[in-house]
């Protein structure tokens, strides 16, 4: 099956809010089978549909990154507790010990 310009962009745009496959399926009015079908079919249309998928996560990260520079400590914080929690997480660290440097 051949996606139309109009399905394409209703996948991609509920994508871009966060839906899973089964979401942005019925929210395009498409059937999974033939969107599955699509993708297998379709090298481009599988890329477009992989990136559109990443778009929430993107934009997240890039709003993180954006609120840090702009001197906020709590939240950098946080993301140094959760990326590397052996160093910066103090309840990892009571249980496990902290890093060594």
């Amino acid at each position: 099956m051949i996606m139309d310009r109009k399905t394409i962009r209703k996948l991609q745009l509920a994508y871009w809010n966060g839906y899973d496959i089964d979401a942005a399926c019925l929210y395009a009015g498409v059937a999974e089978e033939d969107y599955e079908k699509a993708i297998e079919a379709d090298a481009e249309f599988a890329r477009r549909m992989a990136l559109a998928q990443l778009y929430p996560k993107v934009k997240a990260q890039m709003e993180m990154a954006h609120s840090i520079a702009k001197g906020d400590g709590q939240l950098a914080m946080q993301f140094l507790e959760r990326r590397d929690p052996a160093r910066y997480d103090p309840q990892y660290i009571r249980k496990f010990g902290q890093a060594p440097d």
